[in-house]
């Protein structure tokens, strides 16, 4: 436990960068929004709150580049540093989920800021309760995170010429799988079963795919050189 709790902190001496540089930029976006909508008088949705939820998938590409081969170098097991990994990325997104979630409702309660600016509280996204609304956003921050460390344990294992095959593998899944749905008239019935399901009933699916993700991810750091 020692040793997972050295990994927290070690991780969390970056803290500038791990949290509060993608919040710096999401508030500074919504500011520059909050005086236009001031200005034109103008219903506005803004989609510049998803600022951060693509910085945690770059978050957790970064995780291992510095960190991981320091841990190895003074003895850190390997287990210890991926559930001390994982507790960071669980911490971190609980964080954002919640200022996300508390900021979403202070937007509507105040009637967009008055000045109808939809920059947290954005259609459905934001269908849900305060715990809804919390949970949507956390599950999506961790499946994003865990998404960007399962790269990078990729790249720490096969190095560049094996991520480059992953993605060569995945776009041509990606390619057959669109052109099935075309060929068999598919896309409407998965675009109404989406439709039909809220962005709350949607999250839990995601739930195995962060676990699977996670599985993946320390099934490569075992043999993953420094």
């Amino acid at each position: 436990m020692n040793r997972t709790m050295s990994i927290v902190k070690l991780h969390f001496k970056s803290r500038l960068l791990l949290f509060f540089l993608p919040w710096f930029i999401t508030l500074f976006s919504f500011f520059i929004n909050l005086i236009l909508c001031f200005i034109i008088h103008s219903q506005t949705y803004s989609g510049s709150v998803a600022t951060v939820y693509l910085y945690m998938l770059i978050i957790g590409i970064f995780f291992l580049r510095g960190a991981f081969p320091f841990a190895i170098g003074f003895s850190v097991r390997r287990t210890d540093f991926f559930v001390g990994t994982a507790m960071t990325i669980l911490i971190i997104n609980a964080v954002n989920a919640l200022i996300l979630s508390l900021l979403s409702l202070i937007e509507n309660l105040t009637d967009s800021w008055g000045v109808n600016l939809h920059f947290f509280h954005l259609p459905y996204l934001d269908a849900s309760p305060a715990i809804g609304q919390f949970w949507i956003d956390f599950v999506i921050l961790l499946h994003l995170c865990f998404l960007g460390w399962l790269i990078s344990s990729l790249f720490q294992r096969f190095g560049r010429g094996g991520l480059l095959i992953f993605f060569a593998a995945l776009f041509i899944f990606c390619s057959v799988a669109a052109i099935l749905c075309t060929y068999f008239n598919k896309w409407i019935p998965i675009f109404t079963w989406f439709f039909h399901h809220s962005a709350l009933q949607l999250s839990w699916w995601l739930i195995p795919a962060i676990v699977v993700y996670g599985i993946v991810t320390y099934l490569l750091l075992r043999r993953a050189t420094v």
